[in-house]
């Protein structure tokens, strides 16, 4: 029994098969643009990671929890370059805060943050 993404490759592959490619050209073609589909997936997964990392490193800063931020950030390291924690992640978390304090969310924290910046 075929699913309707068998049925929509098999009706791609026969419409590539009319166009002159051989059967195996217009698989290998699938199969790149399948694994390009599943590389912008994983590009975008690590995007919404990056964000989710600073966003958990900003609340272990707020709740004064050096461990867990300390932690946080050297699994940042472990995946990422020092540049790229530092421009990125830290801006992000610059970002997370100063959003919390534009929401009146104030803590002695993100005053004295504020003050800083």
């Amino acid at each position: 029994m075929y699913t309707e993404q068998h049925i929509a490759v098999l009706q791609w592959l026969i419409e590539k098969v009319n166009e002159g490619f051989t059967i195996k050209q217009a698989v290998e073609l699938k199969e790149a643009s399948a694994f390009n589909e599943n590389v912008e997936l994983a590009e975008v997964q690590k995007s919404n990671y990056i964000e989710q990392l600073a966003e958990k490193i900003a609340e272990s800063l707020l709740e004064f929890d050096e461990r867990k931020a300390q932690d946080l950030l050297n699994q940042a390291y472990s995946l990422y370059s020092i540049d790229r924690v530092t421009i990125e992640l830290f801006g992000l978390i610059r970002h997370y805060v100063e959003k919390r304090l534009k929401n009146g969310e104030k803590t002695r924290l993100i005053n004295s943050f504020a003050k800083i910046s």
